[in-house]
């Protein structure tokens, strides 16, 4: 019925986007280079954010050292390295990068569709880079001093609010409301006709999803110290379930539509339908979508039912536009494919179908009632996030990143090889650890849910089982393929960001 609505569907006529040149050829303006720095900034985030990631997974499985290490120097792990600590980085940062790097490539790619640049823009956009890196670098050395007990009363406003996913202290919670309101200001800038007929529908919706994810961070903000914590979580699940089911999957259909269209892949009416389309699920299913935490906060049960159903519909629109995309692709001749930006198209196309995966098929696994009433907090909600955050929005980013990158240097100072490599690291190190580890140990998580009880499956005695632990040791193969290509990407993203900024 969806397929059938959309190829059916009719749309206003959209204004053809301006040609984008081919690397080389297409001019950067100075506002594009001042955004820039960013994308190092954001691929460094991720590169800590997995070597996090990696220290809290071996935590599980050993929990007494690292291998020896710590022991070795004389240190104590949990002093040294909160387990706590860690595990806040490991998720704040998720966030943080992937947003990080679709404000650079938004800033990016913003003079290229009927941008006007004007004198202030470069300024600002180098003010928003050092607010962003003030305001993590502050929240990361808040958030480790708290934890370690050394900031006193000052936790809330310089340490951390204690709320997950949006664990930082306030102040620096407020830099990135900052950060978000130049984000926009920057992007209306750019916009400067965007009130006017020449600029089409879809420049329009990129500024429009900005200010939504600039606003749903705002709820985050709602709540004090003496706050009640029913109080303080419900608007923190604001946040993350506005962004995640809701705004950020539009962004992802909007973004890889435009990177597609440029490249020759879709039509315009084709990215222009799916767009529509993921707006209408957005707004439908992506709220009835919430609705699957409900129950776990006093509501019917019926929500768990109704969640379960619409939390899978929002991968729809970009699922087939990957497959038109990918079917173009395939048709073209050699000479006519976008080599130039093929690393770009692979992160791109990895995203979709990991967010298909991540989001589809374990998403519709475990939100089915029977399943979904067991499942939370366990480790098929892990799969879940990973399959469907770093594979979904986090490999968009990538995509989206190099291809701004690519325009700002030359084929000799492009580091193909080195980001093939990225790819392949980061993809075969999720699939790994989704395959080998994390999923297993979800599912023999949930089954012993629904053979004991809910507690039992969460119990310590739970992972000291010898087949949770081996399952847990056997994660480290994919743990550190992916540190590895996240290393590999900073790397290489800082030396370009580097030779871009000299020339």
């Amino acid at each position: 019925m969806i397929v059938l609505a959309y190829e059916h569907l009719e749309v206003e006529p959209v204004p053809d986007l301006p040609t984008i040149q081919p690397p080389g050829e297409q001019k950067i303006q100075p506002a594009q280079k001042a955004a820039i720095p960013l994308f190092a900034i954001s691929s460094g985030l991720f590169a800590i954010q997995t070597f996090a990631g990696g220290y809290i997974a071996n935590a599980f499985a050993s929990r007494e050292d690292f291998y020896g290490l710590f022991q070795m120097l004389g240190l104590q792990r949990a002093v040294l390295l909160p387990f706590t600590a860690m595990r806040a980085i490991h998720v704040d940062l998720g966030v943080l990068w992937v947003i990080g790097m679709w404000m650079a490539a938004a800033l990016f790619v913003a003079p290229f569709l009927e941008g006007t640049e004007r004198p202030w823009l470069k300024n600002i956009t180098r003010l928003l880079v050092v607010v962003i890196a003030v305001s993590v670098l502050g929240s990361l050395i808040g958030l480790y001093l708290a934890i370690r007990n050394v900031l006193g009363e000052s936790w809330f406003w310089l340490g951390t609010e204690g709320m997950e996913y949006v664990d930082m202290g306030r102040l620096w919670k407020l830099g990135i409301t900052a950060a978000f309101a130049l984000w926009i200001a920057l992007m209306v800038g750019w916009y400067g006709r965007i009130m006017k007929q020449k600029v089409g529908h879809i420049q329009r919706i990129l500024v429009g999803i900005g200010v939504g994810i600039s606003a749903a961070f705002l709820p985050s903000l709602a709540f004090l110290p003496a706050s009640h914590f029913v109080l303080a979580d419900f608007w923190r699940w604001w946040t993350v379930h506005l962004w995640v089911e809701g705004i950020f999957a539009f962004f992802q259909v909007a973004a890889i539509g435009v990177v597609f269209l440029n490249l020759n892949l879709v039509t315009r009416e084709m990215v222009t339908k799916s767009i529509y389309l993921e707006g209408i699920l957005v707004v439908v299913a992506g709220s009835f979508a919430i609705g699957h935490h409900y129950w776990w906060i006093g509501e019917p049960s019926f929500w768990i039912s109704i969640g379960s159903i619409f939390s899978t519909l929002e991968v729809v629109p970009l699922f087939m536009l990957l497959v038109h995309a990918f079917d173009t692709y395939r048709k073209m001749d050699t000479n006519s494919k976008p080599q130039y930006h093929r690393i770009a198209l692979l992160f791109l196309i990895a995203s979709a179908v990991w967010q298909f995966l991540g989001s589809g098929v374990l998403g519709l696994i475990l939100n089915f009632p029977i399943i979904n009433y067991y499942e939370h907090g366990t480790y098929l909600t892990v799969a879940h996030a990973h399959g469907s955050f770093l594979g979904g929005f986090g490999f968009l980013a990538i995509g989206l990143m190099l291809y701004s990158l690519r325009f700002t240097v030359s084929e000799a100072n492009w580091p193909r090889r080195a980001f093939t490599w990225s790819f392949y690291l980061l993809n075969a190190g999720l699939f790994l650890m989704l395959v080998v580890s994390v999923t297993p140990v979800g599912l023999i998580q949930i089954f012993e849910a629904f053979s004991n009880t809910y507690h039992a499956s969460r119990e310590l005695a739970f992972y000291q089982q010898p087949i949770v632990t081996r399952l847990m040791e056997l994660r480290m193969p994919g743990d550190t393929l992916v540190l590895l290509g996240a290393v590999l990407l900073f790397l290489n993203t800082t030396k370009t960001v580097l030779i871009s900024r000299a020339i």
